[in-house]
């Protein structure tokens, strides 16, 4: 453990609020926290936003801001509309606090979901919500009051976080001991398919797919003994993610098969089962992710195929989007020049084959990291493409705009937007929300809430 310090000693941790410190449902989570670290509280208004407040927590106007050794100090941030306002900072860890999704309106929504993806770590305090962003990124924790031993990993998350320690490896003992819990529920409790369904998330969250599995078509089983009509789309869709985690793409794809009831469900798994044909298992997986809300593991597939794909040598090694191999090989000569012909058209398909596949990659790549929040990323992605479509353009300013205001271009960012709306009327939408999201910040630091209701 780190060496005990005074308060004194201690870095101070700045909080951007979501309401005054009486009627904040954080106040006695940041309680633990200002009685070992002094906070500053991002206020322009202290008599209306800290009546009641611990002594340790003190305003910090907006205009102070700049004076903050960032690189040596923690942001927690309990609103997204602050996102704009921090992000630019770049303080050594930020961490996103937030209720969950229940309630929002959809300047909230939005800015929630980037905030989340562009935050250091993750704190809330609804487990629907945790698991939904734990399918999303890492470095995520919940606070919910269901498990005493769960909620202290959470507490010391924002320990470590306020010392200027990443908390990242209590994320996966917190998950542990939820997972835990859940089956010791179970053992008392006897046979729920809900208990049973979230250990299997739980086991599927910590890599153990083949027992998440086991689980789940227990939690199956009995739902379809309950009668839950659900059962097939709520619990069983899930096994698709199970098999493909585990490589077992023909099981997979004929599990999505067995839940596909939309004509949109019906067209996945066509697609699903046309690119098992072609070899093209890498993107089946990522699909099956994707179709399962498991936009972090498919990113992170997806990023890997790309560089190794980017890596290959033309001509020579085969993409890691080829499913098949040349017989001869790379360095083989052919006698006939027929023969050379027909390898080289062959090369040639598969090279065309490759680069259709890897800009299918790249698209759900982008789209991936933007279901997870992670703006810049996907801006940086969505960068590398040597060509745009007069569809995409409008798409690509609109990304770029929402990336350079999250790095504090302010002005860069309202001239994307400009160029966004010169190719698509409804691209205004980003300007009017940029106004509404000045407007909220200003409420915030009045002392009041963002929204007027």
């Amino acid at each position: 453990m780190k060496p005990i310090t005074t308060t004194s000693e201690r870095p101070c941790v700045v909080v951007f609020p979501d309401a005054p410190w009486s009627s904040t449902p954080f106040a006695a989570h940041l309680s633990s926290i200002a009685a070992k670290h002094p906070i500053r509280w991002v206020t322009n208004n202290p008599q209306r936003s800290l009546a009641g407040a611990p002594s340790q927590v003190t305003a910090l106007s907006t205009d102070e801001l700049q004076h903050i050794d960032w690189s040596q100090t923690t942001a927690l941030v309990l609103h997204p509309c602050w996102a704009v306002t921090v992000l630019p900072l770049r303080p050594r860890l930020l961490g996103a606090w937030t209720v969950g999704s229940a309630g929002e309106d959809q300047l909230e929504a939005s800015w929630r979901g980037r905030l989340a993806g562009e935050a250091s770590f993750v704190m809330t305090l609804s487990e629907p919500y945790y698991l939904d962003l734990s399918f999303r990124r890492d470095n995520v924790f919940v606070w919910d009051g269901a498990d005493e031993t769960s909620d202290w990993f959470a507490s010391q998350a924002g320990l470590w976080a306020a010392d200027g320690t990443d908390p990242l490896p209590l994320c996966r003992l917190q998950r542990q001991r939820r997972e835990a819990a859940y089956r010791e529920r179970l053992s008392a409790t006897g046979t729920n398919s809900t208990l049973m369904f979230y250990r299997s998330v739980y086991l599927y969250l910590l890599g153990d797919a083949v027992q998440a599995e086991r689980e789940l078509l227990h939690a199956f089983e009995h739902a379809v003994l309950q009668g839950e009509e659900s059962a097939l789309i709520a619990i069983y869709r899930f096994r698709s993610s199970l098999l493909a985690s585990q490589g077992k793409l023909e099981a997979a794809v004929q599990a999505y098969e067995a839940t596909a009831s939309t004509s949109a469900e019906r067209a996945n798994a066509e697609e699903l089962r046309r690119r098992l044909s072609l070899g093209e298992d890498a993107l089946v997986a990522v699909m099956l992710l994707r179709l399962n809300d498991d936009y972090r593991e498919a990113a992170v597939r997806l990023e890997k195929l790309l560089e190794e794909s980017e890596e290959a040598v033309p001509g020579g090694e085969a993409s890691a989007f080829d499913g098949r191999q040349t017989e001869d090989g790379a360095g083989g000569r052919v006698g006939e020049r027929t023969e050379e012909k027909h390898i080289e058209r062959d090369q040639q398909l598969m090279s065309m084959q490759a680069d259709r596949t890897a800009a299918s990659a790249r698209r759900l790549l982008i789209d991936s990291l933007l279901q997870s929040g992670c703006v810049r990323r996907a801006y940086q992605w969505f960068g590398q493409s040597s060509s745009l479509s007069a569809r995409d353009r409008a798409d690509y300013e609109l990304l770029q705009g929402t990336a350079l205001l999250l790095n504090g271009r302010r002005r860069e960012a309202i001239l994307s937007f400009l160029r966004a709306t010169e190719q698509r009327q409804d691209a205004i939408g980003a300007l009017t929300e940029l106004s509404m999201l000045d407007a909220a910040v200003q409420r915030l630091t009045d002392g009041g809430t963002a929204t007027l209701r």
